[in-house]
């Protein structure tokens, strides 16, 4: 084979172990086999039969350029091959490209987000039910300590009544509770919040009243055992209750009631929705996570993780 020939082949080689456009590598192949056939039709002219030694070295050459033409085969295969990986990768792109934004169909949604979780502690199990809770992100201005906030409250079902929030496992004899509260953010942006300003939550569960309950006054003020009820603070008996809370420190409580608990807001889409005549001006989605203290308990405490 003539050194030009065998030129070529290694430049092929060389192209077609490459990865980058494929078009490029095509284009080139086709010209490379084009060059290598004017090349052999040309050997092949000049290589008319000879007797002895000139006969033998065609036989070699003609073997070379087989055994070439074999290595080259194999190297268009790995071209097809590295084609098709391309092709895949090029696929993946455009399947990346062209995923939905978090942020797409939220307007049809209306200004608030259903949430799911739970709250768990000792003697408590509790999981929100559908459409139990809802949460909306307010500001700028929801507060004079936070310029945003994520509020959470008790949802309403089509009919636009009140859902019971929770369904328990432990504790069995829950009539009924409640979770509400806010989370404070410095910025309408994706990232994590922690007990941010002058906000907080409150879980709250109520159960049977005792039986026997007697009240110890006709109005207040009422007793343990029982609450005021109307405009005249008639006494009656109360459902026992169970109180959890998280909240900050003076100045944020007039009273001066030191705050305890404590919770992080990590918003992973932030999404430009503004509702006219509101506060309301981007959705968020995310995660909660909180500890809540009994206010009865210091030693006892719920953790709560909800998703929207």
């Amino acid at each position: 084979m003539t050194e030009g020939g065998a030129k070529l082949i290694a430049s092929a080689k060389r192209s077609f172990g490459m990865r980058g456009d494929a078009r490029r590598c095509v284009a080139c192949g086709l010209s490379l086999v084009a060059a290598l056939s004017n090349a052999c039709g040309a050997r092949s002219r000049d290589s008319s039969p000879r007797s002895g030694a000139a006969g033998n070295e065609s036989e070699t050459d003609s073997g070379a350029m087989a055994a070439d033409s074999g290595a080259m085969a194999a190297d268009s295969g790995a071209m097809a091959a590295d084609s098709g990986a391309i092709a895949a990768d090029s696929g993946a792109i455009a399947l990346d490209a062209g995923m939905p934004s978090p942020c797409v169909g939220e307007t049809a949604r209306g200004p608030s987000l259903s949430v799911t979780g739970t709250i768990r502690g000792a003697g408590v199990d509790a999981a929100l039910n559908a459409t139990g809770l809802v949460t909306t992100f307010v500001g700028p201005g929801g507060s004079a300590s936070s310029p945003y906030l994520q509020s959470f409250e008790r949802g309403h079902d089509a009919a636009g009544k009140l859902v019971d929030e929770f369904g328990f496992a432990v504790p069995s004899d829950v009539v009924t509770a409640s979770f509400s509260g806010w989370a404070g953010a410095t910025a309408a942006e994706v990232g994590s919040y922690r007990s941010q300003g002058c906000t907080g939550f409150a879980f709250e569960m109520a159960f049977p009243i005792p039986d026997g309950t007697v009240c110890p006054a006709p109005y207040a003020p009422c007793g343990p055992q029982c609450e005021p009820v109307g405009e005249l603070a008639i006494c009656q008996p109360a459902r026992r209750k169970r109180r959890y809370r998280a909240s900050r420190e003076a100045p944020c409580i007039p009273s001066g009631v030191a705050g305890e608990g404590e919770w992080l807001l990590d918003l992973t889409s932030v999404c430009a929705q503004p509702i006219s005549d509101t506060l309301i001006r981007f959705k968020t989605h995310g995660h909660l996570h909180a500890t809540l203290i009994n206010e009865a308990d210091a030693s006892d405490s719920v953790e709560v993780n909800l998703d929207f």
